[in-house]
Parts: C-alpha cells; structure tokens; sequence
C-alpha cells in the first residue's frame, strides 16, 4: 500500500473514495461504468458480505445487483 494510502486521519468521504461502490443500483452502475470508461475495467471482484451482515441481506444485495445493476452496465457497454 503506498505510503500516502495510510492515513485513517482523513474524513470518511476521503477514505472511501475510489474504494467502494456505495448508493443506490443507479448510483452503482454509474460508478462502474465510470471505471469502465476512465480505466478500461472488464472485471471486477466484489463483497457484499460484511461480518455480521445477516445472510438475508446478502442475498438481497446479490439480487438487487443482478437484477438491476448488471443489466444498466451491460446496457451502457
């Protein structure tokens, strides 16, 4: 990790920025088809599970993503 990338004294939005996709399925599409278009992306690999996430919640997340996300990237490709 680089040496400016260690600094957990910056403000959430600062530390999150280019990290994590975080919003609506709107909101997250625009962000990876921002990646898509700036950095060439093709992949991705993501987590939608978090310690002590209920199992339920994953599987909506999951849901959510393929049923509305994943089609709104595909479309824009």
């Amino acid at each position: 990790m680089p040496a400016d990338d260690q600094d957990l004294s910056l403000d959430f939005d600062e530390l999150t920025r280019d990290r994590f996709l975080f919003g609506s399925p709107d909101e997250v599409a625009e962000q990876i088809i921002g990646y898509q278009k700036r950095l060439g992306v093709t992949h991705m690999i993501l987590s939608v599970h978090w310690v002590g996430m209920p199992h339920s919640q994953v599987e909506d997340a999951l849901n959510m993503f393929a049923e509305e996300v994943m089609p709104r990237v595909a479309s824009a490709s």
